[in-house]
């Protein structure tokens, strides 16, 4: 079978690492000499971020722009879903039934950059409606990793039974190289894992927020929650630890849009007033749209903190310390865990517990010099995996599957 080169690439969502990932995928899949059919909910950012690449890779190029839709106006709740679904694929099938009419040829493959258990779940009572073969990154394996646990954000168990197991199945993609002979076993279809890479361009310093952390942690050590900020993200472990007055010689950050409805009320409280309470807390409750400007904020850290919570899935924020070189700190358990000690790039706690944690930070911060001469950080080795060439070769397998 030839590798495939007519590609519909696929977002719905758009918060957290989804446009960092979409805008890699568009990048690789060009550089391969791919057609691509980029459909997304902010296609103009998407444009902005691939200025830099020539008119004749940015000819074979068309942004368009999707969203998930809406059930109708008094749709009954138990058919919400469905009907959402339904909707969604249709508009999907629209979408590339125009293009191909305008290109005067067919799309070979659709990949949905992201696909979550609870996009999907439905996903095969309307796929009939897909013109050809499609593929995708399933982003979480929880179904492998803690079988008949329910998914923090739903409550409800993961089912890629009810996604994979499909004729128009092409093949799959995963950031967990521990699911890989499981999920092969459930689909019947080629696995392929890919690396949890990220954007590594920064901008030039100084930028105004760097500045503003310099200037605020006045030469105390930075430990940097940073990204979508949820529950699961153990931010408020972070938070407590802040508010020890034992801490009061570090400079706690916490960067990036917080996902309010995820925390209990009381933690809504503290989160919102943390630093109105500590003086040495600054936050920027806010996305940082331009990944040169977060990458920086990356920089300005001394450690990153992501013990996260009930999370036994990848991140790209352990891609990104490793490309800066800044010490991270994860919770037990599970794939994170698993990846720091490998590559012995950070500092693994039992989960939600800040007690180790501040004994971890403090641990990374001894005499300049200790914990790396100690640990001796992979940190080459580690970029190296979830690298911008590692995701052209594991693409390069995904499109020559049979």
């Amino acid at each position: 079978m030839n590798s495939i080169s007519t590609i519909a690439l696929v977002e719905w969502n758009w918060m957290g690492h989804h446009p960092s990932y979409f805008k890699l995928f568009v990048r690789v899949l060009l550089a391969r000499g791919c057609q691509v059919l980029a459909l997304c909910p902010q296609p103009e950012e998407v444009d902005l971020a691939l200025q830099d690449l020539d008119a004749k890779t940015r000819a074979r190029l068309t942004l368009r722009l999707l969203t998930w839709a809406p059930a109708p106006r008094g749709c009954p709740g138990r058919w919400k879903r469905r009907a959402q679904t339904l909707r969604s694929v249709y508009q999907l099938r629209r979408q590339i039934g125009r293009w191909e009419a305008e290109q005067r040829e067919p799309v070979e493959l659709i990949f949905f950059a992201c696909i979550y258990d609870g996009q999907f779940c439905q996903f095969r009572e309307v796929e009939w409606l897909l013109p050809c073969q499609w593929s995708g990154l399933y982003l979480h394996c929880r179904a492998f990793r803690m079988p008949g646990s329910v998914i923090p954000q739903s409550g409800e168990l993961p089912c890629p039974e009810r996604i994979f197991r499909s004729a128009k199945l092409h093949s799959i993609a995963i950031l967990d190289e521990g699911a890989t002979t499981a999920l092969e076993r459930l689909s019947g279809r080629p696995v392929v894992v890919f690396p949890d890479m990220t954007d590594e361009q920064a901008a030039e310093e100084p930028t105004p927020l760097t500045t503003k952390l310099r200037r605020f942690a006045a030469g105390a050590p930075i430990i940097g929650a940073l990204g979508q900020l949820q529950y699961t993200k153990g931010v408020i472990t972070l938070a407590r630890l802040a508010l020890d007055p034992a801490n009061k010689d570090l400079c706690f950050v916490f960067i990036g849009e917080v996902v309010w409805q995820t925390f209990k009320p009381e933690d809504r409280v503290l989160l919102s007033s943390l630093k109105d309470r500590c003086a040495n807390v600054y936050t920027h409750f806010e996305r940082i749209a331009d990944e040169r400007l977060f990458n920086n904020a990356i920089q300005a850290c001394d450690v990153v903190f992501a013990a996260y919570l009930d999370f036994p899935n990848s991140s790209g924020i352990l891609t990104k310390a490793a490309v800066f070189r800044k010490p991270i700190i994860v919770s037990e358990g599970y794939l994170m865990a698993e990846r720091v000690r490998k590559y012995q790039i950070g500092e693994v706690v039992p989960e939600g517990d800040v007690g180790a944690t501040g004994l971890a930070i403090r641990g990374i911060l001894m005499k300049e010099g200790v914990w790396s001469n100690e640990r001796r950080p992979k940190w080459e080795e580690y970029h190296k995996e979830h690298s911008y060439q590692r995701l052209e070769a594991s693409f390069t397998k995904l499109l020559s599957a049979n």
